[in-house]
């Protein structure tokens, strides 16, 4: 009887132990879901780069809003900022399990800067293709809107996407026309003077061309 009887103790400890290890790990998996808070933003125009408290999403590139981003709890700094807009920098408060949504970030063009607008059309097939890192992106034929005049952009576009091989890349610098009739302080809707580029893609030899950029850069 003595051993029947330890026996079930030790039975009953080692329950008793598991139970406790499962209630203890499910609690901590709970506080992790609930050590994080969610922002949710949405911006005009879309694509932004943004930090927090200074550390740069998607390593400083463009990403395209709506998005979502996990924060600790507690006060954060945020930057919002486009080529050719007023940055936005704001304070918000995050308490763990809550959603902060932002989505009327309205970015104001900065005043007298040249907005230019880019085509680009592909004469085989549609191609992947994108500008400075996302600032534009999409099939073509592409157009990308809002893109500051007067300054070089990079595009590189992709035969077979979301494989990067075989990409032809080149750089290219809009000029101001002047005849646009914006004031220069709309909400991304670049109305100012405006610019607008022409870039091609055709296949020569089985690799990517690209006509009327400044240079052809390396893939």
């Amino acid at each position: 009887m003595k051993r029947r009887t330890r026996r079930l103790t030790i039975i009953s400890i080692t329950a008793c132990v598991w139970t406790a290890v499962i209630f203890v790990g499910s609690g901590k998996q709970q506080l992790l879901a609930r050590a994080s808070a969610t922002l949710n933003i949405e911006t005009e125009p879309m694509s932004v780069r943004i930090s927090v408290d200074s550390d740069k999403a998607e390593n400083g590139g463009y990403i395209d809003t709506p998005t979502q981003i996990m924060l600790h709890p507690g006060r954060h700094k945020l930057k919002i900022s486009r080529d050719g807009f007023v940055t936005q920098q704001l304070t918000i408060d995050a308490e763990a399990g809550d959603a902060v949504n932002m989505d009327d970030i309205m970015l104001v063009r900065i005043a007298g800067a040249p907005l230019a607008s880019v085509e680009i059309t592909s004469e085989d097939i549609p191609l992947n293709c994108e500008i400075d890192d996302g600032l534009a992106r999409g099939v073509t034929p592409l157009t990308a809107p809002d893109l500051l005049a007067g300054q070089p952009h990079q595009l590189s576009c992709y035969p077979k996407w979301p494989s990067r091989e075989g990409a032809a890349k080149c750089k290219f610098t809009p000029t101001s026309t002047g005849t646009g009739t914006g004031t220069g302080t709309g909400t991304g809707t670049g109305t100012g003077d405006v610019a607008v580029a022409h870039l091609k893609l055709k296949t020569k030899n089985g690799k990517l061309k690209i006509s009327g950029c400044d240079r052809r850069t390396s893939p």
